[in-house]
């Protein structure tokens, strides 16, 4: 492989496949690399990287992926805590649900300002909004206001993604794209399985409290400023002004997406629960979440109010059997760490007890093979090459484990769960960060179809993150809310409302206080853990959808010496 070179040339790769030609750059200093034009498909071989520059992008992979993952999980085991700072049961969900929706949202935009805007500055915007956001966490002085810091951490943490993303697929080499999107799903993985463990110990440390599982992301995150530095600036720059290019981006889009996502999230979080499901609220909420999703589809399909090249999907690369066939597997690797991470430790905790810490440490088998999984699907992606088997596989993984955990009851014993835990954790493993390698050694070098996948990828992961939440959330507080009533049923005076939905997030209430070992503490928590392992049969839903689309996969092995030019192989 060829290093930088020294020369200024001229180059050209569109944004979108069916777009115009558009000038990229890639620059050390002043070095410029020309990628190749889609015009003759004459592309030469990636640019690469300095010793330094590999270990600088190596370490930014590390960090961002880390603070990803334990952004996403800090706030586990300090949701006691901070109800007893804010109060607000009602919107307690938001400060969860804030993170992941504002990530969702922002990462088909972040794609686009990618594909004018120089990425280290991109990278220095997304990070400082990442930190500002952790800061407002920290320091807020109300629920309201945690909760807008989280959304601007979400969309701090998308950019940082995104940007790491495309670093990857611009200089990695097919064969070693799959390796380092390993070390993205190790280190992100591990970020998850520290962040209720950090957050808790912070929240039961009086002199730092819990206000610090935002505040440590300071120090986290500072380091990656320099190494902003050391990178080659990569500039994926059309001739047109930067300007101009930003008031051609599809706006209309992004506001229908943001929309839609949020809508979508407030019908299921307040259906049954805050409005009667036959309410004239519950029917305008869910009748404008789906004229905004009819609209939004309509106007990407056309496209209305924006152009073909510059709407928000990549609706052509949605064509691509093998890139959408990935991407459904994505989805189900995210539903089901959502739906693992946010409801086992509830359950445990119902069922057993346990306290915030003690929940945290029996998802160790789930995170352990998950990180063993997306270690070895990475490493041997090139050697396997059949992908098609990674998603077969994973999808009988997904439906056995599903439903081992779907029939768990209070007596079963923890080994046995811990066991489930581990299967689901290792089909997890095997989706989760694969896609990306895949696409990289199908998609050509030329259109910027590979960048256009990153940033499919990374909504696989994190839509339906939103989307199964909402899911279970809603699943979870009306068939819980009926279990609890139920089971107060009679005893004038024993439970408020609020109460009982104290009881549904696992806080402290006075339907375990007051019944505290008798017959109504038994009948919700049976009935709470019943409603708990039940959500796990959506895995199984999904799992069979994997595996579908495995079954819908070419089976092909991928060519990871050669890269794809206009369709064809070309040997490197």
């Amino acid at each position: 492989m060829e290093s930088l070179s020294e020369k200024s040339e001229p180059v050209s790769l569109s944004g979108d496949a069916s777009s115009p030609k558009t000038e990229v750059t890639v620059q050390t200093q002043e070095v410029r690399r020309d990628l190749g034009d889609i015009s003759d498909g004459n592309a030469p071989p990636k640019p690469s990287l300095s010793s330094p520059q590999l270990v600088g992008l190596v370490i930014m992979n590390v960090i961002g992926s880390y603070v990803s993952g334990y952004d996403v999980s800090n706030l586990a085991n300090i949701q006691a805590p901070v109800y007893q700072a804010f109060g607000h049961i009602e919107l307690l969900s938001w400060v969860s649900v804030a993170y992941a929706l504002a990530n969702a949202a922002t990462i088909p935009f972040f794609r686009k300002i990618a594909g004018f805007c120089p990425l280290r500055p991109l990278a220095c915007f997304s990070l400082l909004a990442f930190i500002v956001g952790a800061a407002i966490c920290g320091a807020a002085p109300s629920i309201v206001v945690l909760i807008v810091g989280r959304a601007l951490n979400g969309v701090g943490a998308a950019g940082v993604y995104q940007v790491n993303q495309y670093y990857n697929v611009t200089f990695c080499r097919p064969a070693d794209l799959p390796r380092m999107q390993s070390l993205v799903g190790l280190c992100w993985a591990l970020g998850i399985l520290s962040g209720p463990a950090i957050g808790g110990a912070f929240a039961a440390n009086p002199h730092a409290t819990w206000r610090w599982a935002f505040y440590i992301n300071l120090p986290l995150c500072l380091p990656l400023f320099p190494l902003l530095l050391l990178i080659p600036p990569l500039s994926l720059a059309p001739s047109t002004p930067r300007l101009t290019s930003l008031l051609a981006l599809d706006w209309a889009g992004f506001l229908l997406h943001s929309l839609s996502l949020t809508l979508l999230s407030l019908s299921l979080l307040l259906s049954g629960t805050h409005f009667p499901w036959l309410s004239a609220a519950t029917i305008a909420l869910w009748t404008t979440t789906l004229v905004t999703l009819l609209l939004y589809a309509t106007q990407q399909t056309l496209p209305l109010l924006t152009t073909a090249p510059a709407r928000l999907l990549p609706l052509p690369l949605l064509r691509n059997r093998t890139t959408i066939l990935t991407a459904l597997g994505t989805c189900t690797s995210s539903t089901t760490y959502a739906l693992t991470m946010y409801y086992t430790p509830l359950f445990f905790s119902f069922a057993r007890g346990a306290a915030p810490l003690a929940t945290a440490t029996h998802l160790l088998p789930f995170i352990a093979t998950l990180i063993v999984a997306v270690l070895l699907a990475g490493a041997l992606l090139p050697a396997v090459r059949y992908y098609k088997a990674y998603y077969l596989a994973a999808g009988v993984l997904y439906i056995a484990g599903g439903a081992l955990l779907a029939t768990v009851t209070p007596a079963t014993p923890d080994a046995a769960i811990m066991g489930y835990l581990a299967v689901l954790g290792f089909a997890t493993g095997l989706t989760w960060q694969t896609a990306l390698g895949i696409t990289g050694a199908v998609l050509p070098d030329e259109g910027g179809q590979k960048l256009d996948a990153a940033a499919l990828q990374s909504m696989a992961q994190l839509v339906p993150v939103v989307v199964a939440l909402g899911v279970a959330g809603c699943v979870y507080q009306n068939r819980g809310l009926s279990v609890v009533r139920a089971a107060v049923a009679g005893r004038e005076g024993f439970a408020t409302e609020e109460e009982i939905r104290e009881a549904l997030a696992g806080l402290a209430s006075a339907v375990f206080e007051a019944g505290r070992g008798g017959e109504v503490v038994t009948r919700v928590v049976e009935g709470l853990t019943g409603v708990i392992t039940g959500l796990f049969w959506i895995v199984v839903a999904v799992g069979g959808g994997c595996f579908a689309a495995g079954l819908g996969m070419r089976w092909e092995a991928l060519e990871f010496g050669k890269r794809r030019r206009g369709g064809e192989d070309v040997e490197e």
